[in-house]
Protein backbone atom coordinates (compact mmCIF):
# COMPACT_ATOMS: atom_id res chain seq x y z
CA UNK A 1 0.00 0.00 0.00
CA UNK A 2 1.54 3.27 -0.31
CA UNK A 3 -0.03 6.13 1.08
CA UNK A 4 0.43 9.98 -0.02
CA UNK A 5 1.99 12.54 3.11
CA UNK A 6 2.60 15.39 1.55
CA UNK A 7 1.59 17.22 -1.56
CA UNK A 8 3.37 20.17 -3.15
CA UNK A 9 2.37 22.30 -5.74
CA UNK A 10 4.42 23.75 -8.71
CA UNK A 11 4.00 25.59 -11.35
CA UNK A 12 4.25 22.54 -14.40
CA UNK A 13 3.47 19.53 -11.78
CA UNK A 14 3.01 18.23 -8.66
CA UNK A 15 4.94 16.80 -5.86
CA UNK A 16 4.20 14.04 -4.23
CA UNK A 17 5.74 12.13 -1.41
CA UNK A 18 3.95 8.89 -0.31
CA UNK A 19 5.09 7.22 2.77
CA UNK A 20 7.63 5.10 1.93
CA UNK A 21 9.50 8.72 1.15
CA UNK A 22 9.24 7.63 -2.61
CA UNK A 23 8.69 11.91 -4.15
CA UNK A 24 7.17 11.89 -7.55
CA UNK A 25 6.48 14.80 -9.87
CA UNK A 26 3.38 14.13 -10.61
CA UNK A 27 1.51 15.43 -14.68
CA UNK A 28 -1.48 17.90 -13.59
CA UNK A 29 -3.65 15.39 -16.08
CA UNK A 30 -2.61 12.31 -13.91
CA UNK A 31 -3.12 14.22 -10.28
CA UNK A 32 -6.92 15.04 -11.21
CA UNK A 33 -7.28 11.85 -12.83
CA UNK A 34 -6.63 9.91 -9.93
CA UNK A 35 -8.14 12.35 -7.60
CA UNK A 36 -4.71 12.35 -5.38
CA UNK A 37 -4.77 14.29 -1.48
CA UNK A 38 -3.40 14.00 1.73
CA UNK A 39 -3.78 10.42 3.20
CA UNK A 40 -4.97 8.78 -0.06
CA UNK A 41 -3.89 5.01 0.19
CA UNK A 42 -3.29 3.51 -3.06
CA UNK A 43 -3.00 -0.57 -3.24
CA UNK A 44 -0.17 -1.73 -5.38
CA UNK A 45 -2.13 -2.77 -8.49
CA UNK A 46 -3.29 1.13 -9.08
CA UNK A 47 0.00 3.01 -7.65
CA UNK A 48 1.59 0.73 -10.93
CA UNK A 49 -0.93 2.34 -12.86
CA UNK A 50 -0.83 5.86 -11.68
CA UNK A 51 3.46 4.96 -11.93
CA UNK A 52 2.99 3.99 -15.86
CA UNK A 53 0.67 7.28 -16.36
CA UNK A 54 2.54 9.45 -15.01
CA UNK A 55 5.50 8.27 -17.10
CA UNK A 56 3.53 8.68 -20.07
CA UNK A 57 2.28 11.44 -19.57
CA UNK A 58 5.85 13.39 -18.58
CA UNK A 59 7.41 11.88 -21.53
CA UNK A 60 4.36 13.05 -23.96
CA UNK A 61 4.33 16.58 -22.73
CA UNK A 62 8.66 16.09 -23.27
CA UNK A 63 7.79 15.31 -26.65
CA UNK A 64 5.42 17.84 -27.51
CA UNK A 65 7.57 20.23 -26.54
CA UNK A 66 10.35 18.46 -28.50
CA UNK A 67 8.02 18.95 -31.50
CA UNK A 68 8.46 22.83 -31.42
CA UNK A 69 11.39 21.96 -34.02
CA UNK A 70 10.82 19.54 -36.87
CA UNK A 71 11.15 15.64 -35.63
CA UNK A 72 10.97 12.59 -37.78
CA UNK A 73 10.16 10.17 -35.53
CA UNK A 74 13.15 8.12 -35.10
CA UNK A 75 14.75 11.71 -34.01
CA UNK A 76 12.18 11.88 -31.60
CA UNK A 77 12.08 8.55 -30.22
CA UNK A 78 15.96 8.83 -29.74
CA UNK A 79 15.43 12.09 -28.11
CA UNK A 80 12.98 10.80 -25.72
CA UNK A 81 15.06 7.85 -25.16
CA UNK A 82 17.53 9.75 -24.03
CA UNK A 83 15.99 11.64 -21.57
CA UNK A 84 15.52 8.48 -19.97
CA UNK A 85 12.09 7.26 -21.20
CA UNK A 86 11.07 3.98 -20.78
CA UNK A 87 11.09 2.05 -24.05
CA UNK A 88 7.55 0.70 -23.41
CA UNK A 89 6.25 4.28 -23.12
CA UNK A 90 8.53 6.05 -25.82
CA UNK A 91 6.93 3.62 -28.42
CA UNK A 92 3.49 4.25 -27.03
CA UNK A 93 4.01 8.31 -27.96
CA UNK A 94 5.80 7.51 -31.25
CA UNK A 95 2.63 5.62 -31.94
CA UNK A 96 0.23 8.49 -30.34
CA UNK A 97 1.92 10.98 -32.52
CA UNK A 98 2.41 9.12 -35.48
CA UNK A 99 -1.77 8.39 -35.46
CA UNK A 100 -2.41 12.01 -34.84
CA UNK A 101 0.07 13.11 -37.78
CA UNK A 102 2.00 15.05 -34.95
CA UNK A 103 5.09 13.53 -36.46
CA UNK A 104 5.09 12.53 -39.88
CA UNK A 105 8.23 11.43 -42.21
CA UNK A 106 6.60 11.98 -45.65
CA UNK A 107 5.79 15.80 -44.45
CA UNK A 108 9.18 15.98 -42.67
CA UNK A 109 11.18 15.15 -45.68
CA UNK A 110 9.02 17.07 -47.75
CA UNK A 111 9.49 19.92 -46.51
CA UNK A 112 13.05 19.62 -45.84
CA UNK A 113 14.00 19.11 -48.98
CA UNK A 114 12.03 22.16 -49.93
CA UNK A 115 13.87 24.32 -47.57
CA UNK A 116 17.66 23.05 -48.44
CA UNK A 117 17.66 21.98 -52.33
CA UNK A 118 19.07 25.02 -53.02
CA UNK A 119 22.32 24.45 -51.14
CA UNK A 120 22.92 20.93 -51.09
CA UNK A 121 22.91 18.51 -53.67
CA UNK A 122 20.58 15.45 -53.51
CA UNK A 123 23.21 13.15 -52.69
CA UNK A 124 24.05 15.37 -49.62
CA UNK A 125 19.97 15.56 -48.83
CA UNK A 126 19.62 12.01 -48.78
CA UNK A 127 22.89 11.10 -46.61
CA UNK A 128 21.09 13.40 -43.94
CA UNK A 129 17.90 12.28 -44.46
CA UNK A 130 18.93 8.74 -44.17
CA UNK A 131 21.01 9.67 -40.37
CA UNK A 132 17.26 11.09 -39.22
CA UNK A 133 16.05 7.25 -40.24
CA UNK A 134 14.00 8.61 -42.95
CA UNK A 135 13.03 5.64 -45.14
CA UNK A 136 14.44 5.20 -48.63
CA UNK A 137 10.85 5.07 -50.47
CA UNK A 138 10.02 8.50 -48.92
CA UNK A 139 13.65 10.13 -49.33
CA UNK A 140 13.20 9.20 -53.16
CA UNK A 141 10.04 10.22 -53.81
CA UNK A 142 10.77 13.89 -52.51
CA UNK A 143 14.54 14.17 -53.71
CA UNK A 144 13.87 12.65 -57.29
CA UNK A 145 11.44 15.24 -57.85
CA UNK A 146 14.48 18.03 -57.78
CA UNK A 147 15.34 19.73 -61.07
CA UNK A 148 18.95 19.65 -60.23
CA UNK A 149 20.03 21.22 -63.33
CA UNK A 150 18.86 24.93 -63.10
CA UNK A 151 20.34 25.05 -59.11
CA UNK A 152 23.25 24.11 -60.06
CA UNK A 153 23.60 26.90 -62.87
CA UNK A 154 22.44 29.07 -60.43
CA UNK A 155 24.86 28.15 -57.58
CA UNK A 156 27.83 28.21 -60.49
CA UNK A 157 27.16 32.09 -61.76
CA UNK A 158 26.97 33.07 -58.43
CA UNK A 159 30.60 31.00 -57.57
CA UNK A 160 32.02 32.78 -60.57
CA UNK A 161 30.85 36.36 -59.17
CA UNK A 162 32.71 35.38 -55.97
CA UNK A 163 35.62 34.18 -57.51
CA UNK A 164 36.37 36.55 -60.56
CA UNK A 165 39.54 38.33 -59.80
CA UNK A 166 40.93 36.02 -57.55
CA UNK A 167 41.34 32.61 -59.72
CA UNK A 168 42.05 31.73 -62.91
CA UNK A 169 39.56 30.50 -65.46
CA UNK A 170 40.88 27.34 -64.56
CA UNK A 171 41.39 27.39 -61.24
CA UNK A 172 37.33 28.87 -61.21
CA UNK A 173 36.21 26.30 -63.33
CA UNK A 174 38.34 23.20 -60.82
CA UNK A 175 36.96 24.52 -57.11
CA UNK A 176 33.43 25.07 -58.30
CA UNK A 177 33.41 21.96 -60.14
CA UNK A 178 35.08 20.31 -56.53
CA UNK A 179 33.20 22.52 -53.98
CA UNK A 180 29.29 21.15 -55.78
CA UNK A 181 30.45 17.44 -55.84
CA UNK A 182 31.33 17.92 -51.73
CA UNK A 183 27.83 19.33 -51.20
CA UNK A 184 25.97 16.25 -53.05
CA UNK A 185 25.46 17.59 -56.48
CA UNK A 186 26.15 14.67 -59.24
CA UNK A 187 28.55 14.79 -61.05
CA UNK A 188 27.64 14.61 -64.55
CA UNK A 189 24.84 17.56 -64.23
CA UNK A 190 27.81 19.77 -62.95
CA UNK A 191 30.04 18.72 -66.06
CA UNK A 192 27.23 19.40 -68.03
CA UNK A 193 26.35 22.49 -66.59
CA UNK A 194 29.89 23.84 -66.59
CA UNK A 195 30.44 22.85 -70.16
CA UNK A 196 27.17 25.14 -71.07
CA UNK A 197 28.78 28.01 -68.29
CA UNK A 198 32.08 27.62 -69.71
CA UNK A 199 31.78 31.58 -72.00
CA UNK A 200 30.71 32.99 -68.33
CA UNK A 201 34.04 32.08 -66.54
CA UNK A 202 36.27 35.24 -67.54
CA UNK A 203 39.92 35.47 -68.08
CA UNK A 204 42.02 36.34 -65.12
CA UNK A 205 43.86 39.70 -65.92
CA UNK A 206 46.82 41.17 -65.36
CA UNK A 207 46.85 41.70 -61.80
CA UNK A 208 46.17 38.12 -60.79
CA UNK A 209 48.99 37.01 -63.44
CA UNK A 210 51.24 39.28 -61.45
CA UNK A 211 50.25 37.66 -58.36
CA UNK A 212 51.09 34.33 -59.32
CA UNK A 213 53.95 35.30 -60.93
CA UNK A 214 55.37 36.92 -57.77
CA UNK A 215 54.24 33.45 -56.04
CA UNK A 216 56.21 31.14 -58.26
CA UNK A 217 58.81 33.45 -58.54
CA UNK A 218 59.65 33.78 -54.25
CA UNK A 219 59.68 30.35 -54.21
CA UNK A 220 63.27 30.24 -56.35
CA UNK A 221 65.73 31.38 -53.93
CA UNK A 222 68.01 33.47 -56.78
CA UNK A 223 68.75 36.78 -57.88
CA UNK A 224 69.08 35.33 -61.32
CA UNK A 225 67.12 33.25 -63.05
CA UNK A 226 68.48 30.58 -65.41
CA UNK A 227 66.83 29.08 -68.02
CA UNK A 228 65.49 25.64 -65.97
CA UNK A 229 64.29 28.46 -63.37
CA UNK A 230 62.01 29.97 -65.86
CA UNK A 231 60.94 26.93 -67.15
CA UNK A 232 59.82 25.82 -63.51
CA UNK A 233 57.94 29.27 -63.24
CA UNK A 234 56.12 28.76 -66.61
CA UNK A 235 54.89 25.36 -65.50
CA UNK A 236 53.42 26.61 -62.81
CA UNK A 237 51.99 29.61 -64.25
CA UNK A 238 50.37 26.86 -66.92
CA UNK A 239 48.67 24.39 -64.06
CA UNK A 240 47.16 27.49 -62.60
CA UNK A 241 45.44 28.02 -66.23
CA UNK A 242 46.97 30.78 -67.86
CA UNK A 243 47.88 31.31 -71.69
CA UNK A 244 51.40 30.62 -72.98
CA UNK A 245 51.50 33.68 -74.58
CA UNK A 246 50.65 35.86 -71.44
CA UNK A 247 53.06 33.66 -69.37
CA UNK A 248 55.69 34.25 -71.98
CA UNK A 249 55.08 37.71 -72.22
CA UNK A 250 55.42 38.04 -68.33
CA UNK A 251 58.32 36.04 -67.78
CA UNK A 252 60.51 38.19 -70.53
CA UNK A 253 59.10 41.24 -68.77
CA UNK A 254 60.73 40.46 -65.72
CA UNK A 255 64.07 39.02 -67.51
Amino acid sequence: MHKIIEIKKHRLFYKVIFDDEETIEVEPVIYMKYHLKLCLVLDEKTYQQFINDNLYETYKRIGLNRLKRLQTKHELYTFLIEKGGPKHIVDQIIFEFSEKKYVDDDQFTKIYVELNKQRKGPLYLEKELQKKGVSLSIIRKYIYQIEEAPIVEKLILNKIRLLTNKKTKRQMMIKIKTDLLRIGFHREVVEAVIIKLEDKFPIANDALLEKAYDKARRLIKKDVLDYEDRQKIFKKLYQNGFSTERIKNIIDKHH
